[in-house]
């Protein structure tokens, strides 16, 4: 297993920088289909020789043991940052995402079907509609952005 010292995201490929048995070497960083990514330095690389070849080699990179998830189930997926940010595919078909920042949606919007729970505050833009309970136990109606009825 090499260790990788750095990456290169420039040109048509990219490379990494990687130290194996005292010696470095620039290999091609393979990643599967629809995953980009870029390794922290100290990752892990496993080396795949081209057609036997040691001196024609790519690599695919692995998270440092510190930095990953542990405990999957089979057949859950998770996705880490090596800041601890992930994004967490469950096995009870629940998804769990975390980050210490602002979670960033598109403006195509979010379709929400069932409940939505706020621990800490919740904002809206203008035309919101539906209701809340308060913390005293009352229900409030909002419809077009406007409070119509408190009960």
């Amino acid at each position: 297993m090499a260790t990788l010292v750095s990456v290169t995201d420039t040109g048509r490929f990219r490379r990494a920088l990687v130290s194996f048995l005292g010696r470095q070497q620039v290999v091609q960083l393979l990643a599967p289909y629809g995953f980009v990514h870029s390794p922290p330095r100290g990752s892990q690389v496993v080396l795949l020789p081209i057609m036997d070849d040691e001196s024609n080699q790519v690599g695919i990179a692995d998270a440092q043991p510190s930095r990953t998830l542990r405990d999957l189930k089979p057949g859950e997926v998770a996705v880490c940052t090596d800041e601890g940010d992930y994004l967490y595919f469950k096995s009870n078909r629940a998804v769990e995402l975390n980050t210490e920042k602002t979670y960033a949606i598109s403006p195509g919007g979010v379709e929400v079907t069932g409940s939505v729970a706020a621990s800490d505050n919740l904002s809206s833009g203008t035309g919101a509609s539906g209701s809340f309970t308060t913390p005293t136990g009352q229900t409030v109606t909002v419809q077009d952005g406007i409070i119509v009825n408190i009960f």
